[in-house]
């Protein structure tokens, strides 16, 4: 799905021109939160790729060689669409395992397991934090839509 508005002349659709589908200050937020927890993220170029697979090896290298950091198969669909909808987004990515050819063999599943936990636990922080703390304020919506109606 690339769009929520789907029919010609409906309420509410439009362009969106975004300068970037992931939300600034609610990104400065979390990585103030992230900091005064653990440590300071680390920031990067992220990819969305199609799934349900992982990536060849080929692909892979591609993918470093164009300056990707992180990669996944979720967030590209709902970046758009939380746009759409002028809800401020940000990504939060916890590194459960490498990518397919960047280590010499997969990863454990328990390895997997243990970070997921691990990554569980850290999103429910942030959004605790995020969601009872009088510290953060909800931010705006930083992009324009060229609305039709």
């Amino acid at each position: 799905m690339c769009t929520l508005f789907t029919e010609p002349g409906e309420s509410s659709r439009g362009h969106l021109l975004a300068g970037s589908f992931f939300n600034q200050s609610l990104r400065k937020q979390i990585s103030e939160i992230l900091a005064a927890a653990v440590q300071a993220p680390f920031s990067g170029c992220y990819a969305h790729v199609p799934g349900p697979r992982f990536d060849s090896k080929t692909e892979i290298a591609a993918l470093r060689g164009a300056g990707v950091d992180f990669l996944s198969q979720t967030c590209g669909p709902e970046a758009i669409l939380t746009n759409e909808l002028e809800i401020p987004y940000a990504l939060v990515g916890f590194g459960v395992d490498y990518a397919n050819g960047v280590q010499p063999e997969p990863t454990p599943v328990e390895t997997l397991n243990a970070n997921m936990k691990q990554a569980k636990t850290c999103f429910e922080s942030i959004i605790t934090k995020l969601s009872n703390s009088a510290e953060y304020s909800p931010p705006e919506f930083e992009n324009f839509i060229y609305r039709f109606e």
